[in-house]
């Protein structure tokens, strides 16, 4: 009895102190494979992703096959010299290159795992994976029942991912992403010249502006419309262009101009002589002249001065690029939410509480800028990099609930700006933290305020060619007017889905381009310009100044992180 015991105690003495021992060697291994990986991942993941496939190892009774770790690659250069210190010995890039996992360790891009007995690796060009050269542990009690030794190994992968950014479903393109835009009605982005019947004609009279700009939905327009610009002396028609959905809209409808109703300058159409038909729905119409058969330019201005004919809204207000870019418009995302029925509030609950899904810019952003089906990704998915637009910008009223009232859904939100909690006001120069519009209190946050050197301006920051380092305290991604948009290689038409080509940070304020740290002042309003609509209230402008992120801190991870497809802040994770 007591032999059979001691063989027991032998047993149980090789559990507590041989294997006990192997652990503690696995751990040290682990984390010296965790340190390694992270290293070899380069200064904030600068030698991922990988610059190459490299060769392939040929399968092997150890192995399936795999696409190995160049040996040159300075992901490998940089593990071998932290594992060299690490253990006291020479690692060379070329042992951990060389396709042999079990006997000296080995390097891959994507992530290694064991199948059936075999090494197995599914290949990833924004991970680094480590399999430790391994460590030979002696065993003492285990000898007693057959076992001398055992080796250990460390295994890590380190991915590089982007942080997470708070999204707004609205989109600039890339030549309109810079500097100050302003969300607003009416529509005057370029886009929508692509839009209109017979938009390459022109003539020698000028549409300048029209009164009023919005007209309510009834079958009877009760309100007289006003046209000012220039030559109109020999003006017969004046016509509604309604743009299409996918390309030219249908030709425009007509009302003919009497002489009692024009000069040189100006056309006053009576109300009861408005096209009753035009008044039915919810609308929008650009406003063009005829002179012989030709209709009048559909832009006018030059260069950045260049802005679409002036239109008319019929029904709620729209939001779209009030700079009038030489390209397109600034204009609002079809995406849908779950936590509410209908487009008009979906659009707010996205404004007031973030996208449902994560938005990534398209592996291949370059032209064409049409999406296909090569990694592409449309809405709802995680990482969605293919989206389409909504038609004609975004209502007036759900932007108000958006930004300031809050929407109802499941959970009922707060307004995006109604953040007013300790800490997140950033308002000097006698400026106080917080506004109040339409009986709402708002965020106040001034751009400047969280500037970090005295003598930069607004327009420095938000230059495209601002090449500085960062000037921006990281305070300012705590603020509720810090937001960011997807950015468009060129204009949408119609119902087509574009690629996301990269994203663009802005900041909802009104400040000027002179506007310093110690000069910093907005108005009472900070941006936004509001006006009733009946019981409601209608946001009519929202103005943003887009950043060149050369200006900002590296944001934080504190929304999680999305894959990093080559553009964005790389944040190097342990994921294994």
């Amino acid at each position: 009895m007591t032999s059979l015991l001691m063989l027991v105690l032998l047993i149980v003495a090789a559990l507590a102190v041989d294997i006990g021992n192997a652990y503690v060697h696995k751990r040290e291994r682990q984390k010296d494979s965790d340190h390694a990986t992270l290293a070899g991942a380069g200064i904030g993941g600068s030698n991922l992703p990988a610059p190459g496939a490299g060769t392939s190892c040929s399968p092997t009774t150890e192995h399936l096959a795999y696409t190995k770790v160049g040996t040159t690659d300075q992901a490998a250069v940089d593990v071998a010299a932290h594992l060299t210190r690490q253990l006291g010995r020479t690692i060379t890039a070329s042992e951990l290159t060389n396709c042999k996992v079990g006997e000296d360790g080995e390097l891959f891009y994507g992530t290694p795992k064991v199948v059936s007995g075999k090494w197995s690796l599914t290949y990833n060009k924004n991970q680094l994976s480590l399999v430790t050269p391994p460590d030979e542990v002696d065993f003492g009690f285990a000898g007693i029942i057959g076992y001398d030794s055992t080796n250990v190994a460390g295994i890590s992968t380190v991915e590089i991912r982007t942080p997470k950014m708070e999204t707004l479903p609205y989109f600039a393109l890339d030549s309109c992403s810079y500097g100050a835009q302003t969300l607003q009605q009416p529509s005057n982005g370029l886009a929508s010249k692509e839009l209109l019947y017979l938009k390459d004609q022109t003539n020698a009279a000028t549409v300048s502006t029209v009164t009023p700009a919005s007209y309510a939905v009834a079958v009877t327009p009760t309100t007289q419309l006003t046209i000012t610009g220039n030559n109109f002396t020999n003006v017969t028609h004046v016509g509604f262009f309604e743009p299409g959905a996918s390309g030219p809209g249908p030709a425009p409808t007509e009302v003919a101009v009497q002489a009692a109703w024009k000069t040189a300058t100006s056309i006053t159409i009576p109300a009861a002589s408005l096209p009753a038909s035009l008044f039915t729905t919810n609308a929008y119409f650009f406003i063009r002249v005829k002179i012989g058969t030709n209709w009048s330019a559909a832009t006018f201005g030059n260069g950045n001065n260049e802005r679409m004919t002036p239109n008319i809204i019929v029904g709620a207000p729209t939001l779209n690029c009030g700079q009038g870019s030489t390209t397109g418009n600034f204009g609002t995302l079809r995406l849908a939410n779950s936590h509410v029925s209908g487009e008009p509030d979906q659009i707010a609950y996205n404004v007031a509480d973030g996208l449902e899904s994560t938005l990534a810019p398209h592996p291949n952003p370059n032209a064409p800028f049409d999406c296909n089906s090569t990694n592409s990704k449309v809405w709802p998915t995680e990482g969605t990099n293919c989206v389409q637009s909504k038609p004609g910008g975004m209502d007036a009223g759900p932007a108000w609930k958006g930004f300031v009232a809050g929407v109802g859904g499941s959970p009922a939100v707060p307004g995006l700006l109604t953040d007013v909690s300790a800490g997140t006001g950033c308002a000097t120069n006698g400026q106080p933290a917080t506004t109040t519009i339409r009986g709402v209190t708002i965020n106040n946050d001034n751009l400047t305020c969280f500037f970090t050197n005295d003598t930069v301006a607004v327009g420095d920051v938000s230059s495209r060619t601002y090449a500085g380092g960062a000037v921006i305290s990281s305070k300012i991604y705590d603020s509720p007017r810090f937001v960011s948009v997807p950015v468009f290689g060129r204009a949408f038409v119609g119902a087509e889905y574009l690629k996301v080509i990269g994203f663009r940070s802005g900041f909802i304020t009104d400040q000027p381009n002179s506007a310093t740290k110690l000069t910093g002042v907005t108005t009472s309003t900070n941006g936004l310009t509001t006006q009733n609509n009946g019981p409601n209230v209608d946001l009519l402008s929202v103005q943003i100044i887009f950043l060149n992120e050369a200006a900002l801190p590296p944001p934080p991870v504190k929304a999680g992180t999305i894959a990093y497809t080559g553009i964005g802040v790389k944040v190097p994770l342990l994921v294994n």
